[in-house]
């Protein structure tokens, strides 16, 4: 592409802003670059990119006054490493959601992401025993069976920790998008986690550093953990919870959403057990996702 690396720059740059939101960053390159061909040109038409020359100037001047060199040397400094939308190893079925992150700063393993029949996990910070063996259960069989299939969460409490333990347990690779910056540490208790999943296997997050853990960072880096897999597992979610917000994410997308059914008592099983009711695919027994994959393999062979 003409003006790669220019672009790439941007990018980078535009990163730094994170109160922005990709569209609003997608529209700026748009405008500033229009002879480029982008992943997220399908987003847009003469209609919808409305980013008129003074706010083009405003974000202009913003970018220019970023010490861009020192920044980069900071990321550096702390083995953070980056890819953008226009890299080759940025992963396709990301680049094709609603709203896809510009750039992913990462440390560890990028290759991850180019594995096949991912699988996010999800569930509450307050999760039940229920929630925890169900989840042990079905991810024992899934990896058995899929050996390098990675397993993606978000690293908070709860059923996201389970499952990236439950991943390294099985020797499974895993995968974990954060809501922060990759120099935070949220909880605090999975410091160690953290630190171990960055040099050993992979830790995502499109904020930059310095990025604290703001309420409505979650929410929104749900998509990223939908986008990059093939289907969701939801353990546990209450009616109204972060984990639905990610199922209707997957849905949207045409992901598979997988709900692990649950006590009708429990305030824990409310969201999964609606979900079923909505359609979600529902988790019986172990077996559940390998069936409903190998299936649709099935359909798809010639």
């Amino acid at each position: 592409m003409k003006n790669l690396k220019d672009i790439n720059l941007d990018i980078f740059k535009l990163a730094q802003l994170g109160e922005i939101s990709p569209k609003t960053k997608c529209a700026y390159l748009k405008i500033k670059y229009p002879e480029a061909i982008f992943p997220f040109d399908w987003m847009f038409d003469q209609t919808t990119v409305q980013f008129d020359k003074r706010k083009k100037d405003e974000m202009d001047d913003r970018l220019n006054r970023l010490s861009v060199t020192e920044i980069q040397a900071h990321y550096h400094k702390k083995g953070i490493k980056w890819l953008t939308i226009l890299d080759d190893l940025y992963p396709k079925e990301l680049s094709a959601i609603f709203s896809p992150p510009l750039l992913l700063f990462y440390c560890g393993n990028v290759q991850l992401l180019s594995l096949p029949n991912k699988l996010a996990v999800v569930g509450p910070r307050k999760c039940s025993d229920y929630g925890l063996r169900a989840c042990d259960l079905v991810l024992r069989h899934f990896i058995h069976h899929y050996k390098k299939a990675p397993i993606v969460s978000g690293l908070a409490a709860g059923i996201d920790t389970h499952a990236h333990q439950l991943a390294l347990e099985y020797q499974a690779p895993t995968i974990a998008v954060l809501g922060t910056g990759l120099d935070k540490f949220y909880p605090k208790r999975n410091q160690k986690l953290q630190q171990y999943l960055m040099k050993n296997q992979l830790v995502l997050s499109e904020y930059p550093l310095q990025s604290k853990p703001l309420k409505h960072h979650f929410p929104y880096r749900n998509r990223i953990i939908a986008g990059l897999c093939r289907g969701v597992l939801i353990a546990e979610a209450k009616q109204r919870s972060g984990s639905l917000i990610t199922a209707s994410y997957a849905l949207d997308e045409g992901r598979d959403v997988f709900a692990i059914p649950g006590d009708i008592f429990s305030l824990t099983s409310r969201g999964t057990n609606h979900l079923i009711q909505q359609g979600a695919i529902c988790v019986a027994d172990e077996q559940t996702v390998i069936e409903e994959w190998d299936l649709q393999k099935i359909k798809l062979t010639p």
